[in-house]
């Protein structure tokens, strides 16, 4: 299953360069479903509210499962049996439609009341225009990891959405291909190193990886995680809007791209990664003709609907040479969060009614993760997905900081230069320095007409 979190990034970018700009000039069927728990929402965990609850809540979002739908369902007829008077139009559209729907939606000002984002430049274009309401006094936020809650917070404290789920982007290893060849788990840079070059040395594939076609975010976000490791959170915005005096010339850039040029000079990856897919990188994990794979916590579903089984773990990518912020202590880690954000419109018509629905969502954060195999945002979770959701659930009770992907930060405008950059570098046709320089020079040409950032 492609991952729920970049299957329509490419798709942003053009028709977000024509949407966004009409947005700115405007600014002036029940399902059972079955397996998962559907009680952890009560009305002793929910937040009641004072004024009647009643009325219509228009909620988009898109999916890439049939369980998401099927929870969404559930939740929404128990919040109606609970509300009598209250009514949830649940409206869906595949990832590849879904943005550009929003998109229209709210250039035209017939915005849903509720709806679907990832945190970053998802949510941010439309909390630029005024049309995303701040939900510091309409939620309760107790549910909720801190460490969640601040990706969608703006720099003022306004609250922008309530997170439902997150993501983690890890080294996923075959402890079986592993021990067979005399490899133990990597844990810092220099035995990265060392076990790809053992293992390419034996014929077998060290690190399943691809950055071909419309999966170029694939290495991208391994790119990203080195960024993090070298800039810290927010670097590659930062350098596109020129923020501070930023650059995407200035050392961390460079520094990050040559140790991912170290791993592809070290045979890390396979022959020919850079044709790879997505579906053809995690099949040769899964299939278990490579050692390791640098991918997201999405994977753990995608191993248990394989139907092979082999002994499975997980680890951080160890830090680069000199990092200045560890992925490999946990002291944060790269990846996102998927959340739930509402409209101005619809707090302003008729706020009972969105707060309602958010505390029923958010009351049962912990149950969406668990019914969806995803990583819960709960501050108590209790996964229930299996020996591999609750590793990574330990993992992120760890974190206290969740940097995202450049993917999620960069404005549409510079998105497609950032993948084709990614992915010449990979193939040599770049050098690190000339890599940097080349999104230096994108940045610069489209920094004049980019939406500035929140202050």
């Amino acid at each position: 299953m492609l991952n729920w979190f970049v299957a329509g990034r490419r798709l942003l970018t053009a028709a977000s360069i024509v949407l966004v700009a009409l947005l700115l000039a405007g600014c002036g069927s029940d399902g059972e479903g079955s397996g998962a728990a559907t009680g952890q929402t009560s009305a002793s965990t929910t937040t009641q509210t004072s004024e009647p609850v009643e009325g219509t809540l228009t909620f988009w979002s898109s999916l890439t499962a049939t369980s998401e739908r099927a929870w969404w369902n559930r939740l929404i007829k128990r919040f109606e049996r609970r509300y009598p008077g209250a009514r949830v139009e649940f409206t869906t559209y595949s990832t590849e439609e879904y943005f550009t729907k929003l998109l229209a939606a709210f250039s035209s000002g017939d915005e849903p009341g509720v709806f679907v984002a990832d945190a970053g430049e998802e949510l941010d274009k439309f909390v630029r225009t005024g049309k995303v309401a701040p939900l510091n006094d309409m939620v309760d936020l107790s549910h909720f990891k801190p460490a969640a809650v601040k990706p969608l917070t703006g720099p003022g404290g306004e609250i922008h959405g309530i997170p439902l789920a997150w993501y983690i982007l890890l080294l996923w290893e075959n402890e079986d291909v592993l021990a067979e060849h005399g490899v133990a788990s990597p844990r810092t840079w220099d035995e990265l190193l060392t076990a790809c070059g053992t293992l390419s040395s034996e014929g077998v594939t060290p690190i399943a990886l691809g950055d071909g076609g419309q999966d170029q975010w694939t290495a991208a976000h391994l790119l990203g995680t080195l960024l993090y490791q070298y800039g810290g959170a927010g670097i590659a915005a930062n350098a596109t809007h020129g923020t501070d005096g930023a650059s995407w010339t200035d050392p961390a850039f460079v520094d990050a791209a040559a140790r991912l040029r170290q791993l592809i000079d070290a045979d890390c990856f396979p022959k020919g990664f850079t044709g790879m897919n997505y579906a053809q990188m995690s099949a040769q994990f899964l299939q278990q003709k490579a050692a390791m794979i640098f991918t997201g916590a999405w994977l753990t579903s995608e191993y248990e609907s394989s139907g092979e089984r082999f002994a499975i773990g997980t680890a951080p990518l160890p830090d680069g040479p000199d990092a200045v912020n560890s992925t490999e202590a946990l002291d944060g880690i790269v990846g996102g969060v998927f959340g739930l954000a509402a409209t101005t419109k619809a707090v302003d018509d008729n706020p009972a009614l969105v707060k309602a629905f958010l505390d029923e969502a958010g009351a049962a954060v912990d149950d969406f993760a668990n019914a969806n195999a995803r990583l819960s945002v709960a501050v108590e979770p209790n996964p229930t997905g299996g020996p591999l959701q609750a590793q990574l659930t330990r993992m992120l009770n760890t974190v206290g900081e969740l940097a995202a992907v450049p993917d999620v930060t960069l404005p549409a405008a510079v998105l497609d230069d950032y993948y084709q950059n990614v992915q010449a570098l990979t193939a040599g046709e770049l050098s690190p320095e000339e890599f940097a320089q080349a999104m230096e020079d994108a940045s610069e040409t489209e920094r004049p007409n980019l939406p500035k950032p929140a202050e």
